[in-house]
């Protein structure tokens, strides 16, 4: 079975940056399949009301996370570079929180 990657954003232009960094991302020699929520069939209001941008990217990534089934979501914290938290959907009752800059990446 093909893993999904759902990144919580309808925002086309991130959409199109987060497929060309992950354009590569292989998971046992099948491709990943990288969809924005509203692909994914998630359409939910999410209250970003946390006290930070990294609060605000945990909200909506546990908010699609709860959505979406067998897939891994993204959101970000758009403060220089996009940084990415993670966060592993409820298929195991497992939260994975991770920090990515990719600063680097830029020209």
């Amino acid at each position: 079975m093909m893993q999904k990657i759902v990144f919580a954003t309808g925002n086309a232009g991130k959409m199109k940056e987060i497929r060309m960094i992950l354009s590569d991302l292989m998971v046992q020699g099948e491709p990943v399949d990288v969809l924005s929520m509203k692909e994914a069939g998630v359409e939910t209001d999410i209250a970003e009301n946390g006290n930070s941008f990294l609060e605000n990217a945990m909200i909506k990534a546990k908010a699609v996370a709860a959505c979406t089934k067998e897939a891994i979501v993204l959101a970000d914290e758009p403060t220089g570079g996009i940084k990415l938290v993670v966060q592993q959907s409820q298929k195991n009752n497992v939260d994975i929180f991770l920090m990515v800059n990719t600063d680097f990446l830029e020209d």
